[in-house]
């Protein structure tokens, strides 16, 4: 980078919640009692590697709060999960992927499809529109930033493969 301060290396893990229960059976849509044991799983996984974060953040929903905060006790050094705005599910990603070029913390966000997916794709490719990554509920992705708005997938974890 000519003329500009180095960035740090940073890791960006974008989480889907974990499957929730219908709308039907409760419209707030928390997690079902097998989001929550794929979540826990996760967690249980992460906090082994050991992955730490600086937050964790979520978009409010009740699904995408519960899952933050069961993977903020694995990987959360301080704090806990906050909900923060332009996280719903058809947010747009442009916003976001600007201010993530320039953190230099290591940041989870337990979200929704497809604003990860988008997100996922414009971070890597440039564009919000393709699909680099086929999320399952209470997937990780793991992106890293190489450079001023260049970022890796360095890996993907799902939940079934981690189950025991």
């Amino acid at each position: 980078m000519s003329g500009a301060a180095a960035l740090n290396i940073m890791k960006l893990y974008l989480v889907q919640h974990g499957e929730a229960v219908s709308k039907q059976e409760d419209p707030e849509r928390p997690l079902s009692e097998q989001g929550l044991q794929d979540v826990q799983g996760m967690a249980d996984f992460l906090g082994n590697v050991p992955i730490s974060v600086a937050r964790v953040w979520h978009s409010g929903k009740r699904r995408a709060a519960q899952t933050a905060d069961v993977l903020a006790r694995a990987v959360l050094s301080a704090g806990k999960a906050e909900a923060v705005e332009g996280l719903n599910p058809n947010d747009p990603v442009d916003e976001f992927a600007r201010d993530a070029d320039v953190w230099d913390e290591d940041t989870l966000v337990a979200g929704h499809l497809p604003f990860l997916c988008r997100l996922v794709s414009l971070l890597v490719t440039g564009e919000a529109g393709g699909q680099q990554v086929a999320y399952q509920p209470g997937s990780v992705v793991c992106l890293e930033r190489v450079d001023a708005e260049q970022w890796v997938i360095l890996w993907m974890l799902c939940p079934q493969l981690i189950a025991e």
